[in-house]
């Protein structure tokens, strides 16, 4: 639902599709939490076996507004989730829950004529799963009950419309995942993070499987040519983009050698779009 208090000021909630998340970067005390969650997998990108408790709620108000003649959009949103598991480790089940939650502000703000500064910002407890999946929501402690996952990203840049035909960008984005582990009893023989006896479940904990990614960092630009336009039939135009990705996880482990730090790749997309007049 949206309210339009005033012509260039809006006010909205929503409710949305629920599924908490936790990848298979995120080590449990015991299997049977696993099947309480979506790990991103074909298999349970619906999961029905997820106790989700209510819609993640959404709540954003923007404003339009023309300082000195510049167009300007800014937007706040907060967002409310909970997350819900039946622990197994107690003498009799319980059921753990805990509230999760993140914030974001974004602008959109034409610093001189054609040139748009673009600036995006999300900082959350528990809220992962809006990071395109990048990190986890939650883990379970060793005790069986939830703790959230720390999680921002954010992404800044600048658009260009040089001419009627040509539009130049450029962007930065980034997600960060905080750690977030514990030491679960285990046989003498294993270890946890130096401490023999115990073996450690969470997210990010030193040892962990290289897929727990602590950041993911994108620079890109490129250049959309509008190959042609008409008032009364839309407009064609080619999208060119190079992008340079890094990522970082939080633990690296090899059994052939020295590994780097850091996984990175280089990019190129080109795509044709057509938009309606």
């Amino acid at each position: 639902m949206v309210y339009h208090p005033t012509s260039n000021w809006a006010v909205g909630v929503s409710l949305e599709n629920p599924e908490q998340f936790a990848p298979g970067s995120v080590v449990f005390p015991s299997a049977f939490f696993s099947s309480q969650f979506d790990n991103g997998s074909a298999s349970t990108t619906s999961n029905t076996a997820v106790p989700n408790l209510h819609p993640d709620i959404i709540v954003k108000t923007a404003l339009d507004a023309r300082p000195a003649g510049r167009s300007l959009h800014i937007e706040a949103a907060g967002l409310i989730r909970s997350f819900r598991v039946l622990n197994n480790l107690t003498a009799s089940a319980t059921t753990n829950t805990i509230t999760g939650g993140g914030g974001s502000v974004n602008v959109n703000y034409e610093v001189i004529h054609n040139l748009r500064l673009i600036a995006n910002s999300f900082y959350s407890y528990g809220g992962g799963r809006y990071i395109f999946g990048l990190g986890p929501d939650v883990i379970v402690k060793p005790d069986g009950t939830l703790s959230g996952i720390h999680a921002g990203s954010g992404i800044g840049g600048l658009e260009y419309q040089a001419t009627p035909r040509y539009m130049f960008y450029s962007y930065y984005g980034g997600a960060y995942f905080q750690r977030n582990f514990g030491f679960f009893p285990a046989t003498p023989a294993s270890s946890c993070d130096g401490i023999t006896g115990f073996t450690c479940v969470g997210f990010g904990f030193p040892g962990s499987a290289n897929t727990s990614n602590r950041t993911v960092q994108e620079g890109t630009f490129g250049v959309i040519p509008t190959l042609w336009s008409n008032e009364n039939y839309g407009r064609l135009q080619v999208i060119s983009q190079y992008s340079y990705l890094i990522r970082s996880p939080w633990s690296i482990l090899s059994t052939t050698g020295p590994s780097p730090r850091n996984a990175h790749t280089n990019m190129i997309y080109f795509g044709l779009r057509y938009i309606l007049p």
